[in-house]
């Protein structure tokens, strides 16, 4: 008798994705959330522009960020041309100074995930790294962090790509109903859709690590790039 892993395999043909992200955002969380489905085949992996580049044909279930924009603009069409049913997930964050803020954290502690933080590690790393940012770094990073941001929607505009458009703070609000969404795009089943979201912890490390948040978040909003984003956002 088959397994039910098996037939799944059988039934669904594999999926055809990448997801297009910029770094703190939840693109891990989507990616891993999918790669827990039997029915998501071959699994998500982050890949840089560097490995594609080396790879003829580009692997499909892939997550990638604009770590070299002028690769991926003039990749896009050619592999549009070779995988026109191919699908994209767009996942973004509203708040950009947010999205900043976290991108220091592990900046100075170098932990990305809960995995990581299991253990003790963070605290070690909290503890052992003060906050002494240079603020005409700072000042630098948040310039090109916006630049980022824009990359994604304009190449989703230019080439028309299909693409399936998430936020950030839409998935800790109501994780379930977001989550649906993906797997409603890349034609996979809903059931189990609750007990997987269950294993969500990705608000965990910054309720337990409020102050330190926030220490960070008042050293960037002095910053005169911060000033100005936020003066044009409320105009």
């Amino acid at each position: 008798m088959k397994s039910l892993r098996t037939k799944l395999k059988e039934v669904y043909k594999p999926c055809d994705v990448w997801i297009l992200a910029t770094r703190r955002t939840g693109s891990t969380l989507i990616q891993d959330l999918l790669n827990s489905l039997d029915s998501v085949s071959p699994k998500f992996r982050e890949r840089t522009s560097n490995y594609l580049a080396n790879n003829i044909q580009y692997p499909i279930n892939s997550k990638v960020f604009p770590d070299h924009m002028a690769f991926y603009d003039r990749t896009i069409p050619g592999l549009l041309e070779a995988r026109p049913d191919i699908k994209f997930i767009h996942i973004r964050r509203e708040d950009a100074v947010a999205e900043f803020v976290s991108n220091c954290m592990v900046g100075k502690t170098k932990i990305w995930h809960f995995d990581q933080f299991v253990g003790g590690g963070y605290d070690d790393a909290i503890h052992n790294n003060p906050f002494d940012f240079n603020k005409p770094w700072l000042e630098k990073q948040f310039l090109i962090l916006q630049k980022d941001r824009k990359f994604w929607p304009e190449l989703i505009k230019k080439y028309g790509l299909t693409t399936l458009e998430l936020v950030y703070e839409d998935l800790l609000s109501n994780p379930i109903k977001e989550f649906k969404k993906v797997l409603s795009f890349i034609d996979r089943p809903l059931k189990g859709v609750k007990k997987i979201m269950e294993g969500n912890k990705s608000t965990i490390l910054h309720k337990k690590y409020e102050k330190e948040y926030e220490e960070i978040r008042e050293l960037v909003k002095t910053l005169d790039s911060v000033k100005e984003y936020e003066k044009n956002e409320n105009a």
